[in-house]
């Protein structure tokens, strides 16, 4: 009974009844299978997208702390900073010989006070006075004085060499500019040259409190600079790079800083001289963990972030949270940590060594763990963490947490369920959807031949016909590809003949006139200033051609022809036309030059000297009568059906007139040839020349006389 139904039934009706069968029982599998299979593979993203974000900043900040490395080993030993070192110490050592000026201590006293009065607020900021600061010995007072303190108006590290005429500023003028420059390009805060026996900073960049101090006995004994540079001191080895991680560093306003040094030794004797260290700027590292403050438009979504934490569970990089709302920063972390510290991070607008995260990841990743966890976030949300450490320089124990709001993590998964729940109740729409596609499905052939006929249309002749069959689409197909195939033969022959005229066209021409030609151009003429015209008339290849073949004649004339062309391009001088009747060439007009006239008189001599040595070996009867004129003329392409190029003017004619005149094997010139190049050709004055109703007065190149 259903078999005798199904077979009254028509195509059209067995198709739907079909697909509408089919798409029931399967929207409901595939729904179930397509959410498992999503689920993993969102999270998978997430998981990946986490992964990479902390890879890719981990690389960053190795490669980073790395060329750190590189450049401090290799400027340590660049002989320029052990010069640099030798010098600055002298200087110094002769300000120590000096009286400091009693009238300097008020002004630093001052300055003292001010930069005390600048420090963040701290636990002992009540009981720090000014007195446990001041430089009290003549090096230090002399260069906070005049390079610190005398100059707070303008930007310090812009002081190349101060009013004081004292040998160290000699030195600084010399010396500063290359090293300020090195900071600013390579972004380090500070770069420091220090004394290795008391550690005095005898130079500095940016001339803070520290410079010219000892750090062996002064004010900065205990920082974190002081500490690095006795490290270098106790093992001192050339290219060597020691770190140091960040710390409050109180010169710089107690902002974290972080240094490098290496030590600096003579390159003739290996003597220790110093050490040259470099302070790192934040902003390099947060610039690399914050992707320059774009986390979403990096991958990060609305609550992703990356950040460095250090072995005291303390950031060594800028929070999300607290850059883009510090209100929301403030609102999680007051019940998290004390007011105090929390003031502290408001105010100094950084988390960097006043943020502490104690969560498993940042824990895992100093432990040397790679993974992913969900995990509490340092400000109190759920988040989904990659961590791991960081292979970094010896000194340096950082790991680094790549991690999103879980809520935000698992956004697309909801968002998954809650589109196949919706898709389930489209089943119409999806029914709808399928026709469409079996229409177009059917119609697909027809499609391809229309893209394959209007991509021939706009001339790709080369691809081939999509569709094949034996229905009424596969032989429509053969038939235009057939006509295709001749349509390609026939462009290869346009081509050809394309290529043929651009051929004979650079015959004709000058290759920069002949792309002008190419491009359309027809109305061409220019006017040139300063030019030099040759004229050379060949005698006696008419008498030898009516006495030879006709292709003895023609290969004669090809030879030489051919033989002054390279003599024109060896020259510098441009050929117009050549042929039985000689040869005519110009210098200065499509190339100019500054010695063209001198390089037209030594073709002409070269076109004689080559003519003659091609007779004496041929036996040919030949000789040139040469004229050689200078001035302005004009050029341009002439004639409709058949075009030249063509130059034309007082030079020319005057040239011709003198090629005419000029006795068989000589050359004659014009007066302005004669007297510009007089002292290196030897000219003769010759009998005045006729050119156009006007006498010209003429000199004979007189090729006895030594060039």
């Amino acid at each position: 009974m259903i078999g005798r139904v199904i077979r009254h039934l028509s195509v059209k009706s067995k198709l739907l009844a079909t697909v509408l069968g089919v798409a029931i029982a399967s929207i409901i599998v595939v729904g179930i299978i397509s959410f498992q299979r999503g689920q993993q593979a969102i999270s998978e993203g997430v998981l990946d997208n986490l992964n990479a974000q902390r890879q890719t900043r981990a690389e960053l900040i190795e490669r980073y702390l790395q060329t750190v490395e590189n450049q401090a080993g290799t400027l340590s030993q660049d002989r320029s900073i052990a010069t640099a070192t030798a010098e600055f110490i002298t200087a110094s050592e002769q300000l120590a010989e000096e009286t400091p000026d009693p009238t300097w201590m008020d002004s630093t006293e001052g300055y003292y006070e001010d930069f005390l009065a600048s420090l963040p607020p701290s636990d002992n900021a009540a009981e720090l006075k000014f007195e446990q600061y001041l430089p009290t010995d003549p090096v230090a007072l002399h260069l906070q004085h005049y390079y610190t303190i005398d100059n707070i108006a303008i930007k310090k590290r812009t002081i190349d060499e101060a009013d004081d005429g004292s040998f160290y500023s000699r030195v600084h003028g010399r010396f500063h500019p290359t090293l300020r420059t090195f900071a600013d390009r390579f972004g380090y805060y500070d770069i420091f040259l220090i004394e290795p026996v008391e550690q005095r900073i005898v130079y500095s960049v940016e001339k803070e409190v520290d410079f010219g101090t000892k750090l062996s006995t002064g004010p900065w004994g205990r920082s974190s600079l002081a500490a690095l540079v006795e490290e270098v001191l106790r093992n001192p080895v050339p290219g060597s790079v020691t770190f140091v991680d960040y710390d409050f560093y109180r010169p710089s306003l107690d902002t974290p800083a972080a240094f490098v040094a290496s030590p600096i030794f003579n390159p003739i004797d290996q003597r220790l001289l110093g050490v040259l260290a470099f302070q790192i700027s934040l902003d390099q590292v947060d610039d690399v963990m914050t992707a320059g403050g774009e986390w979403k438009e990096s991958g990060f979504g609305d609550t992703g972030e990356a950040y460095l934490v250090g072995p005291d569970l303390l950031m060594r990089s800028q929070s999300r949270l607290l850059t883009e709302d510090p209100v929301a920063f403030q609102a999680a972390l007051e019940s998290r940590m004390s007011t105090e510290d929390l003031e502290k991070i408001l105010d100094s607008g950084s988390t960097v060594l006043r943020q502490t995260v104690r969560g498993a990841a940042a824990q895992g990743g100093l432990a040397g763990d790679v993974d992913t966890a969900v995990v509490e976030s340092y400000h109190g949300g759920v988040t989904l963490a990659s961590f791991g450490p960081l292979d970094l320089p010896l000194g340096l124990d950082w790991a680094i947490v790549a991690e999103q709001s879980l809520i935000e993590a698992e956004a697309p998964v909801n968002g998954l369920q809650r589109a196949l729940l919706v898709a389930t109740g489209l089943i119409v729409l999806f029914l709808t959807g399928l026709a469409m596609l079996m229409a177009a499905r059917l119609t697909r052939p027809v499609m391809e031949l229309i893209e394959w006929t209007n991509s021939v249309a706009h001339g790709d002749l080369e691809r081939e016909v999509p569709v094949s069959g034996r229905d009424e689409v596969g032989q429509l197909a053969a038939s235009i590809d057939e006509m295709v195939t001749d349509m390609r033969a026939q462009r290869l022959t346009i081509e050809t003949q394309a290529a043929e005229m651009q051929s004979l066209v650079l015959n004709l021409m000058p290759p920069q006139i002949a792309e002008r030609v190419s491009k359309g151009e027809r109305s061409i003429v220019d006017a040139y200033p300063s030019v030099a015209v040759v004229v050379a008339n060949l005698s006696g290849f008419s008498r030898f051609a009516r006495t030879a073949s006709a292709g003895d004649a023609k290969e004669l004339l090809d030879e030489v022809i051919g033989s002054f062309d390279e003599v024109a391009a060896a020259s510098g001088v441009e050929k117009i036309r050549g042929g039985s009747g000689g040869y005519i060439a110009v210098c200065g007009l499509l190339e100019p030059r500054l010695d063209q006239r001198q390089r037209a008189m030594q073709f002409a001599v070269a076109l004689d000297a080559k003519l003659e040595a091609l007779s004496k070996f041929n036996d040919w009867d030949l000789e040139l009568r040469i004229g050689v004129a200078a001035g302005d003329v004009e050029a341009g392409i002439v004639g409709t059906s058949q075009i030249s190029f063509e130059v034309w003017g007082d030079p020319v004619s005057d040239a011709e007139g003198l090629a005419d005149a000029a006795q068989p094997g000589s050359v004659l010139v014009d007066r302005g040839i004669a007297e510009s190049l007089g002292e290196r050709f030897p000219f003769v004055p010759a009998d005045p020349v006729s050119v156009d109703g006007q006498m010209i007065d003429a000199f004979v190149w007189d090729e006895a006389e030594p060039d």
